[in-house]
């Protein structure tokens, strides 16, 4: 769209496509999808004159943040290595489609890369890991050579912190090549650099807001950016900004009509047995009744399960559902059963649009419940995690989580005492609940959960009795997830079938599996005696939740997908709670 007009749809189908860029000359657009439906995020090309789109890459795994350089005949963008655990600096020539990895981060996913003015050097920021063992570090400034030479951090600058926060927050080369614009510290600001990339002074802040997605203009006079909930666009000559008007709105999407399920067993979830010869009766959107078959409702449309059992969806109560995956997980999770998703780590705006794009009936998914992105302190652990280091930053982000519809807050490992109780307290002002990894301090506070039992036992898997009474006492949901706790791959290496589902076959790329069928091939060669070790502290797990449960707590069900196959992982959850 021209600044300020209405916005002109490119492309409108089921796929997912994201982090559109323009090339030098505006005639053509590159972008990530998932339309060659190879279960991978690919690199495709608009030709904007003739609308024709072009496959550009052909690597096994996702490939997205594509940003062209200077002269138009090259591309350098993320490849993500499996599992979300880090992803390569690729460059790809737009006329061969040849690819050269420049930088490998097996930590984790570095920012979306941006070109120097002469196509000689990328940036951006990479993770540099303090600790393995609390997987704790921050986002450092990095050159990478375009061609060939090893990369260089940019030490002299945004020392001890991140120099971003979460994802897409830059850094963002501009075109006459003397200035860097990034997001730090949640606002925007910008470092002079020389051409080569040496910062020349310290970063300057051009915003007291929360700001993300910096973008410069082609002249380098000024940055367009998202303020929470609106757009911008700001002078860098004298720091005024001005809102851009952006006519974009959805409808969710309602069925019209009835709808009548005949089921020849229904359960319920509350009743202790099920229910025979019972139909279901539907309307728009909304459960109307549930009554003893009568043939006398089945008109318009009506679904034949007499011979079939009827339950509630399921609800993934902690899976994280990333677009790298595509389209496709949304179907994978329905496959399953799964009607609802709880995301413990939303990837702000990109969380959004996967929920209104599902809403609106564009891909088909559960129903999902983000959380705004996680909120740790000033050594993070993942990119989508938000590193906060003062009361006016938090304050900020949680004005923003307000503002753009977040449904609550996770909290994570290295948030400050006050900042957690700050972020329960507003929340309970707002109606946002909040969850933790940690039961302390999150408990005294009133935080509402806290997550991953596995996190809080003893080697030998004892929850102990002071936590079991904290939990009871204070009303706060568990979400365990054994599964994540090596209990889907003693499922697996048991039962075949769970990682030869043709539904993960089908729904499910492959390199986002590989990672856990080689860890349930390890277990499967594991001694009979560490099988048996294993399965001691899965069973103690369990029982130690039955405990909880007879004493008044509240247990819900969540995997920590995709750490193991999304949907399968929560029938090994369910599963892991049966056999303990």
């Amino acid at each position: 769209m021209d600044v300020g007009s209405k916005p002109t749809r490119v492309t409108s189908d089921r796929f997912l496509d994201a982090d559109p860029a323009w090339s030098p000359d505006g005639s053509r657009l590159v972008y990530s999808s998932d339309r060659a439906e190879t279960g991978n995020l690919d690199l495709w090309i608009r030709d904007l004159r003739s609308g024709q789109d072009r496959r550009l890459t052909h690597l096994p795994n996702a490939d997205y943040g594509a940003t062209w350089s200077p002269d138009g005949k090259r591309i350098a963008f993320l490849s993500m290595l499996p599992h979300q655990q880090g992803a390569a600096v690729d460059v790809v020539d737009v006329d061969s489609g040849t690819v050269r990895e420049r930088y490998r981060s097996a930590q984790r996913i570095p920012s979306n890369p941006t070109w120097s003015p002469d196509g000689r050097v990328l940036l951006v920021a990479a993770f540099d890991q303090y600790s393995q063992r609390f997987r704790e570090g921050i986002w450092r400034l990095t050159l990478i050579p375009a061609t060939d030479g090893a990369p260089q951090i940019l030490d002299d600058v945004l020392t001890d912190r991140s120099a971003v926060s979460g994802i897409d927050e830059g850094p963002v080369w501009s075109p006459d090549g003397t200035r860097i614009a990034l997001v730090n510290g949640g606002v925007l600001k910008i470092i002079d650099v020389d051409a080569a990339g040496k910062p020349r002074g310290e970063a300057r802040a051009l915003t007291t807001e929360a700001a993300h997605a910096p973008s410069w203009t082609r002249d380098s006079k000024s940055i367009l950016y998202l303020a929470a909930d609106r757009l911008k666009m700001l002078s860098v000559a004298d720091g005024r900004s001005t809102d851009v008007p952006l006519d974009l709105t959805y409808q969710p999407s309602i069925p019209a009509g009835g709808l009548i399920v005949h089921a020849g067993r229904l359960w319920n979830g509350r009743d202790d047995q099920a229910q025979t010869d019972m139909d279901v009766v539907v309307d728009g959107n909304r459960i109307k009744a549930v009554q003893p078959h009568d043939t006398r409702l089945h008109t318009g449309r009506v679904v034949d399960a007499s011979n079939q059992t009827l339950i509630p969806g399921l609800i993934e109560m902690h899976g994280h559902f990333y677009r790298e995956y595509g389209e496709a997980l949304g179907r994978l999770y329905l496959a399953y059963g799964i009607t609802t998703d709880r995301d413990t780590a939303g990837m702000q705006y990109r969380s959004l649009e996967i929920r209104e794009a599902t809403d609106a009936g564009v891909r088909l998914g559960p129903r999902f419940y983000f959380s705004a992105p996680a909120l740790d302190g000033t050594r993070v652990a993942f990119a989508e995690m938000y590193a906060v280091d003062s009361t006016q930053q938090l304050d900020r982000e949680l004005e923003r989580s307000s503002r753009l519809g977040y449904d609550f807050f996770k909290m994570y490992v290295k948030l400050p005492e006050t900042f957690q109780k700050r972020i329960v307290e507003y929340g309970h002002q707002v109606g946002m609940p909040s969850s933790s990894h940690f039961l302390y301090p999150a408990v005294t506070f009133g935080a509402d959960g806290t997550e991953h039992v596995g996190g809080r036992a003893s080697a030998l898997g004892n929850v102990y009795n002071d936590q079991m009474q904290l939990l009871a006492r204070s009303g706060m949901e568990l979400c365990p997830t054994i599964a994540v706790g090596g209990g889907f791959n003693q499922l697996a290496a048991d039962d075949a079938t769970l990682m030869a589902d043709e539904r993960l076959r089908v729904l499910s790329p492959d390199w986002a599996i590989e990672p856990t069928r080689e860890a349930v091939d390890r277990v499967r060669q594991a001694s009979p005696v560490a099988r048996q070790q294993a399965w001691t502290r899965l069973t103690r797990l369990s029982q130690a939740l039955l405990t909880l449960v007879h004493a008044g707590g509240v247990v819900i069900a969540g995997t920590d997908a995709p750490n193991m196959p999304a949907g399968a992982g929560l029938h090994g959850e369910l599963e892991l709670y049966v056999k303990g």
